[in-house]
């Protein structure tokens, strides 16, 4: 090394060698202690190296704000002189990535990435069990079994504290399955027979127990398909039951896609109502709702100005009112 070029303070370098990320150069010489991924452990040199600088390949690996003089961080320091341990066989000392804001901002919670984990993983285990149900045509009761474990195994569910089969929503009549949160009732499951297709008459029969019950949520199934309802009831009127999603088991869709609905049904989830945000988006554009928006004041005055500009034409508001609702609008929306 020329001796116009001070020796570079200690610190980690990228591995002259190049077969590690990094490694420790303690301002004199390159020393055995390497990093990888944020954990370090001895390899000797078996070569010679130019000083970091003096080479295009050893550039300033990224250092801990905490390190201390040695690189390791300033808490483990004083630890590790005191109990005599070999700087080379710490863990913690080794360079840390930076993080960046982006990357902590889009990270899911610890209950999230768990609860999806554990949905992913069931569903790949129960497709057999599922497929062998549907094969021999199973009746409701053998389809139940495979359920209750579904709602324990996959979404969480307390089989003890959670779960409440045969739950009497009124005298005489009783829903499959209510689910407790917390010793609070928030929904109900109905399950039909793996080869029975989910039908209207079905959903009539788990919004009756939701609005008897008083519950905003019930999930109609089969075991292959699983719906997801919300059910409002204003004072006066009559129940309003919406769609928010459906999932086929064995449709097209990857257990990724599906695992990433079936998620808000799990108890962490359903727990912090992930689902009520899902529903909120869905019924902010519902096609009734987009119906009435259309039609209003606003919008039939800023079309108006629009076919004006456009054609010369101005045309009274209820001419296009008129039109919209006649030819453009599907009746069953009006």
């Amino acid at each position: 090394m020329s001796a116009s070029l001070p020796a570079p303070e200690p610190g980690w370098f990228q591995d002259p060698a190049g077969n590690h990320e990094s490694r420790w150069w303690d301002g004199e010489a390159w020393t055995a202690r390497v990093a990888d991924a944020g954990r370090t452990s001895p390899d000797p040199l078996t070569e010679q190296y130019p000083a970091p600088g003096a080479a295009a390949d050893s550039e300033p690996a990224v250092q801990s704000p905490n390190d201390g003089a040695d690189g390791t961080p300033a808490a483990s320091t004083e630890a590790t002189a005191e109990e005599g341990a070999d700087p080379a066989e710490a863990e913690t000392d080794a360079p840390k990535p930076k993080r960046t804001r982006s990357a902590a901002k889009n990270a899911k919670p610890k209950w999230e990435q768990n609860a999806l984990a554990s949905v992913r993983t069931a569903l790949q285990s129960f497709r057999k069990p599922l497929h062998d149900l549907l094969k021999r045509d199973a009746n409701e009761g053998d389809t139940r079994l495979l359920i209750t474990d579904f709602l324990c195994d996959a979404l969480g569910y307390d089989k003890f504290n959670d779960l409440t089969t045969e739950f009497m929503v009124v005298r005489g009549e009783f829903a499959d399955y209510g689910l407790r949160i917390d010793k609070q009732l928030v929904a109900f499951v109905e399950v039909k027979r793996v080869a029975q297709k989910l039908k209207q008459q079905h959903l009539r029969q788990v919004e009756t127990y939701a609005v008897k019950g008083g519950v905003e949520w019930c999930f109609l199934t089969n075991g292959q398909v699983w719906q997801a309802y919300h059910v409002s009831v204003a004072q006066g009127e009559k129940a309003v039951t919406t769609l928010v999603f459906e999932v086929d088991l064995f449709d097209d869709a990857s257990v990724e896609e599906n695992a990433a609905l079936l998620f808000h049904l799990h108890h962490d989830a359903l727990k912090r109502s992930t689902i009520a945000a899902v529903w909120q988006q869905q019924a902010a554009i519902d096609p009734r709702v987009l119906v009435q928006l259309l039609l209003s004041e606003p919008v039939i005055d800023a079309l108006r100005k629009e076919v004006r500009r456009g054609s010369g034409y101005n045309p009274a508001p209820e001419d296009l009112v008129s039109a919209l609702r006649g030819a453009v609008i599907p009746a069953p929306l009006l």
